[in-house]
């Protein structure tokens, strides 16, 4: 049924795309949702190449049509569009460049199963580079569309420059890191918006460990979130691309990574009164966005019904308050592997073994508050219960509780918190909950300082926090961990 699902899915996108767009952007969406489709079954290689070869074709067609009528490559070149248009022509021609080397050697790969391994190495590498292009210029092609206003839309840029120290008895991780990020709205005449936040991450420094990799210097580039946000109606949308899972409120249950995933809600607002009920279906894959599939497995899906309610007066008290149900299927075994050693319980030996011997259906709840008990002095507050119902008693459930306050000045803000935190086995699936914590089976204190510069636009933010093993492990141990970071706010171009 998931050959079928994609090719439903990625037909409804595009009669969507196109109803509301135009007629081209549905092709092109059609296009890309079989590119999606062929990513998603690169373990089949008949469902892989058919796929790819059909969204890259039908890419091809496109873009020689379009050229043919509209010249677009020479209207770049003459910079007559704005800077989100020229961007997306650039992109999308580079992405149909790498198109030509993919094709060949993944024809190459197929015909001669013997071919040398440096070429396979070339296919995949063409082959990610080629859809990671496609990917922004599908998510820049609606910059092509008629905007309401000047102020449609909005390019802005971060920059992240961060130390890390991590300490434990089985590993050691000094790293330095500088990030640069840009984020793009983009509001169309249509119930359309476009938000992607992506960057580059680079990273130096020494890591030493027994198990895990997961402080190994990187240097990457990164998706925050890429999504369009459909709204028909003032009370009800529908978001779907990559979403970042930030907006469940909790490090211990989900860390901020992004997931292809889509998205329905409903929402209002009444005074200062907002309520929003959504639910999710995502495809739980790691931050390259793979699936960690050991041979031939099943997709993997976080599954999610929330209901948030907040108040906000911003001259007194903001408070939200959520409730999440949750649900993880067919979690693969190079997930299961991974987690084994950030304190899940997983039987089985080695990657190919490896499994959950619990299943993760549960709810989250938690509240922020924020309270000002005078113009220049604010309280602030906040909470997170897990409790995962497969989980085995006394290893199902993780909590955090924090605390603290903040002194406001026109061109000074200090804020000290301070923090607790018991993250149980099984609570929820470890490969996806904070490293900064531990993971799971971990308990301890979150201690940190943010100074903020209104004026410089510049905030600098440091954390200390001691995550100690709830119960002793061979392949775990109590650690320490240190940050500090220099951050800019989000600043136009």
């Amino acid at each position: 049924m998931f050959v079928p699902g994609i090719i439903a899915a990625g037909a409804t996108s595009a009669l969507l795309v196109g109803y509301f767009t135009t007629l081209y952007m549905g092709i092109a969406t059609l296009s890309y949702s079989f590119l999606c489709g062929g990513l998603l079954l690169r373990k089949n290689r008949k469902m892989h190449i058919g796929f790819m070869n059909a969204g890259i074709v039908q890419d091809l067609l496109l873009v020689l049509t379009l050229e043919y009528q509209r010249s677009a490559i020479n209207t770049a070149a003459q910079f007559s569009l704005t800077l989100l248009q020229q961007t997306h022509i650039i992109i999308s021609t580079l992405a149909i460049a790498f198109y030509t080397p993919t094709l060949i050697l993944g024809w190459q790969r197929y015909l001669n199963p013997n071919i040398k391994e440096y070429r396979k190495i070339w296919h995949i590498r063409c082959g990610i580079t080629a859809f990671v292009l496609r990917t922004i210029g599908f998510f820049l092609m609606f910059s092509m569309l008629s905007v309401t206003s000047a102020k449609a839309a909005e390019f802005n840029w971060r920059a992240t420059l961060a130390g890390q120290s991590m300490d434990d008895a089985l590993s050691e991780a000094k790293i330095v890191s500088l990030r640069g990020d840009v984020r793009m709205r983009h509001k169309f005449k249509a119930p359309l918006l476009v938000h992607i936040e992506a960057g580059v991450f680079l990273e130096t420094g020494s890591t030493q460990a027994l198990f895990t990799d997961e402080f190994n210097p990187e240097q990457n580039l990164t998706f925050l979130e890429a999504k369009i946000i459909w709204k028909p109606f003032s009370i009800f949308g529908v978001q779907a691309g990559a979403i970042n899972q930030s907006h469940h409120g909790s490090l211990l249950f989900i860390n901020n990574i992004a997931f292809p995933a889509v998205m329905e809600f409903l929402e209002w607002e009444y005074s200062n009164w907002r309520l929003n009920i959504n639910s999710q279906q995502a495809i739980a894959t790691s931050t390259s966005f793979s699936t960690r599939a050991v041979g031939k497995e099943s997709t993997p899906y976080l599954l999610t019904s929330a209901l948030k309610v907040g108040f906000n007066d911003p001259n007194r008290f903001t408070f939200d308050a959520r409730g999440t149900y949750f649900q993880f299927r067919n979690l693969t075994r190079g997930i299961a592997h991974d987690s084994r050693f950030y304190g899940n319980t997983v039987v089985g030996i080695g990657p190919e073994g490896a499994h959950f011997f619990h299943n993760y259906e549960g709810f989250e709840a938690g509240a922020d508050v924020n309270y000002n008990l005078h113009k220049n002095w604010r309280v602030l507050a906040g909470s997170s219960y897990i409790y995962n119902q497969k989980g085995p008693g006394g290893g199902n459930v993780g909590t955090y509780y924090f605390g603290g306050f903040s002194y406001i000045q026109p061109d000074l803000q200090i804020t000290p918190q301070f923090g607790f935190f018991n993250n149980e086995s099984d609570s929820s699936v470890a490969y996806y909950t904070s490293r900064r914590f531990g993971h799971n089976n971990r308990e301890g204190i979150v201690a940190g300082l943010e100074v903020k510069l209104p004026n410089d636009k510049i905030s600098i933010d440091g954390q200390y926090i001691k995550a100690n093993l709830i119960n002793a492990s061979p392949i775990q141990a109590d650690r320490t961990y240190y940050e500090l970071r220099v951050v800019t706010d989000y600043l136009s171009f």
